[in-house]
């Protein structure tokens, strides 16, 4: 017997053969299982943050902001809009004179 045969039957790889015993450091099976993982996880992370990122909170921090004068808001604001409207401590926000009266009902809507 060779020398090298009995090397190769001890190890499962050569130096020699190294590039043969790497080309796949991830088996397919694994990594299909990783990149279904990281869609679960970012589809709740995407999930919790549509629910921290409200429509209120979106446009209180809109009229928090530097430059905006007044926001106008007509009878087709949904009930969360419409209530921070009618809400007499926000000043930069308020209905139009035609649509006073349906953005009340709508803020006060239950």
């Amino acid at each position: 017997m060779e020398a090298g045969y009995l090397y190769h039957r001890c190890h499962p790889w050569r130096p020699d053969d190294f590039h043969h015993s790497t080309h796949r450091l991830v088996r397919a099976g694994v990594a299909k299982n990783v990149v279904s993982i990281a869609a679960l996880v970012n589809t709740v992370l995407s999930s919790v943050m549509a629910v921290i990122t409200s429509q209120g909170g979106i446009v209180r921090d809109v009229l928090a902001m530097p430059g905006i004068e007044n926001i106008a808001v007509n009878g087709r604001a949904n009930q969360t809009l419409a209530a921070i409207a009618i809400d007499p401590l926000s000043d930069k926000i308020a209905p139009t004179a035609s649509a006073q009266a349906q953005v009340t009902r709508t803020a006060q809507a239950a």
